[in-house]
Order: C-alpha cells, then sequence, then structure tokens
C-alpha cells in the first residue's frame, strides 16, 4: 500500500518579522499612554486639581475659631473669616478676609510696604511694638491713616530650622485690631 505524503508549498513565514512588528505596536502603544498621563499629571499639578487641599478643623483652644492646617503652617481665624491659600506658583501663604480686615502672609520672603506718595501723606501716626508669634518676637508696626483705617506689617524672623514670616494687615474699624493681632498670634510654623 502506498502511502500518502502531503507537501506543503505555501511560502515559509518570516516568525522573527512579525513578532518584531507586533513588538513596536506594543512599543507605541505603551509611548503613547506614558506621554498622556505624563502629560495630564504636569497639567493637572500646575492646575492645582491633583494638589492636596489644606484641612480646615474646628479649633481646639478657642470656641467659634477654625484651623487652616497646611503642610508648613497652621493658623486658626474666627467664624466669618475667609481663608484663601497663595497660588502653588506664589510663595507659601494665604489671604485670610472678612468685611472688617484682610491678613495676608508669606513665608521666607522679604516685604516692604511701599506706599504712594499720597498714603504716605495719609498717615497720621506710626507705632512699632512687639508681638509674640510662633514663639518668636517679632516686630509690628501699625500705620494709621486720616480716614480711619489701619495697616500693620508684622516680620517674624527665621529662627533655624523655622522659616521667617511677613504678615500684612489692613482694617477699618478699630476694634477689629484685637481679632487681626489674635489671628496673627496663633500661627504656627511646622
Amino acid at each position: 500500500m502506498p502511502s500518502e505524503v502531503v507537501i506543503n508549498i505555501k511560502p515559509k513565514g518570516n516568525k522573527a518579522k512579525s513578532y518584531f512588528f507586533l513588538a513596536l505596536i506594543l512599543i507605541i502603544v505603551a509611548l503613547i499612554i506614558f506621554l498622556a498621563s505624563f502629560f495630564i499629571g504636569r497639567i493637572g499639578t500646575q492646575n492645582g486639581v491633583f494638589v492636596s487641599k489644606p484641612t480646615t478643623q474646628v479649633s481646639a483652644t478657642r470656641e467659634g475659631w477654625f484651623v487652616l492646617e497646611a503642610k508648613t503652617y497652621t493658623i486658626e481665624y474666627p467664624d466669618g473669616w475667609k481663608v484663601q491659600e497663595n497660588a502653588r506658583k506664589d510663595p507659601v501663604g494665604a489671604k485670610i478676609t472678612s468685611s472688617k480686615g484682610e491678613i495676608n502672609f508669606w513665608q521666607n520672603q522679604t516685604r516692604e510696604p511701599r506706599f504712594s506718595s499720597e498714603q504716605k501723606s495719609n498717615i497720621v501716626a506710626q507705632k512699632s511694638s512687639d508681638l509674640s508669634v510662633d514663639k518668636r518676637k517679632a516686630i509690628a508696626t501699625k500705620y494709621t491713616y486720616k480716614d480711619g483705617s489701619f495697616f500693620l506689617t508684622v516680620v517674624v524672623p527665621a529662627k533655624d530650622p523655622v522659616k521667617s514670616v511677613v504678615f500684612w494687615a489692613a482694617w477699618s474699624p478699630q476694634d477689629t485690631e484685637k481679632v487681626i493681632t489674635d489671628i496673627i498670634s496663633t500661627y504656627k510654623s511646622k
């Protein structure tokens, strides 16, 4: 009995070539996924989408006050005041505002107020004093204006490893000064 022999005449495929194209496609897909996630993360971080927000909680030491807890500092403020941290591109700090006044502060920044000639002519008194902030002696300079408004600068010097802090505050009713200085004195570096 003759045996049947089957001959396959198909051309022999180059398996190495097919594996090369498959590997190339996988590398291109992986590169596209990597680049897309990199740019999404970068844009999200720059716009503050993926940045951890500071936490606000009720103060344990003062009734009716809240605590802003950021990465490098904490500060307390009373109910009715609003807090907004500085943008990432700006120096570390925040702005605390109410209808009666406003406080701005920056870490590790030297900021001297620059008054216009009109502002200088409206200053009727300037008084410097000491203020305790973060267990450090700070220099507070209060400017009184003709219209009854006030401006305060507080410079807290650096004390290794703690950074310096500069506060600027402006308010109108005289009785707000105590609240302003109380808020500033609650600042603590981490």
